[in-house]
């Protein structure tokens, strides 16, 4: 990595200032930043950030907190509340249909 850092340290800005203008932002971006890394430079330490506190998400509709629940469920599992879902959803099909009557 020394012959790497010693060939950006010595020609780097060299080569920026001959061929800069026709190189893309980004090859740009990233050979200055290789001549700084060459250079040696102090990095601070990143200031702390301070998040607040999470708030509990509430029902639009009525204000109360919500609950989480796991819904990730084996396969098998799925498919039978599936299956009891849809037999429960055609019994009342069925029952408003005869109640409604002719």
């Amino acid at each position: 990595m020394g012959a790497l850092q010693d060939l950006f340290r010595r020609h780097g800005p060299g080569y920026l200032a001959r061929f800069g203008q026709t190189m893309p932002g980004h090859q740009k971006k990233e050979i200055k930043a290789r001549i700084e890394l060459a250079r040696g430079f102090d990095v601070p330490p990143p200031m702390p950030i301070e998040l607040p506190k999470p708030q509990p998400l509430r029902c639009s509709h009525c204000g109360a907190k919500l609950r989480y629940r796991c819904t990730i469920l084996p396969y098998a599992a799925l498919r039978q509340r599936f299956a009891a879902l849809i037999a429960h959803t055609v019994e009342l099909s069925i029952r408003q249909a005869l109640n409604a009557g002719p």
